[in-house]
């Protein structure tokens, strides 16, 4: 016995069939994926461990010099050193050593202009001024890393560093 074939053919809703529709409360807004998270996670935590920098270094500043603060930064750093040591963890002579040394020595020269400008300033001027780094790099990531500067990043930047100098003004 033949069937007919339009009777093994189930047939689809005549409805087509649509995500269902976004929450008003989630409406717009963007599902965070881990790669996001996996940035974005500690960039808020630095944010907030920046921002704690700005207060305890001028409480330290108080009593210390900037040379002596220097030195105890050292320690703290020797200490994580030992401990990453201690781990297994093993330093590279290979590729990009020489930018780990340069990422280094830019690191301790931006912290001792920090304690510089921290001594005679007040920290809730000085931290935004020192904030306005991104757009240092944003153009030398787009110059030498061969990043786009996007039309919203650029706008985004210069409205955060603008915010940043407004709040730094007297």
């Amino acid at each position: 016995m033949l069937r007919s074939r339009k009777s093994d053919i189930r047939t689809a809703p005549t409805t087509s069939r649509r995500p269902p529709a976004t929450p008003p409360s989630r409406a717009g807004m963007r599902r965070i994926d881990r790669d996001t998270i996996a940035w974005l996670a500690p960039s808020l935590a630095f944010i907030f461990v920046a921002g704690l920098l700005g207060v305890t270094t001028k409480l330290a500043l108080e009593e210390l010099s900037w040379q002596q603060l220097m030195l105890w930064t050292t320690l703290v750093y020797v200490v994580i050193g030992t401990v990453l040591v201690a781990s297994g963890v093993r330093i590279s002579f290979g590729e990009g050593a020489g930018w780990g040394v340069v990422s280094g020595a830019l690191a301790v020269c931006g912290l001792v202009m920090l304690f510089l400008a921290l001594g005679p300033g007040e920290v809730s001027q000085v931290v935004p001024v020192t904030a306005s780094y991104p757009v240092v790099t944003m153009v030398l990531a787009a110059r030498i890393l061969g990043e786009r500067i996007t039309g919203r990043r650029l706008v985004a930047t210069v409205l955060v560093v603008g915010g940043v100098i407004m709040l730094s003004l007297n």
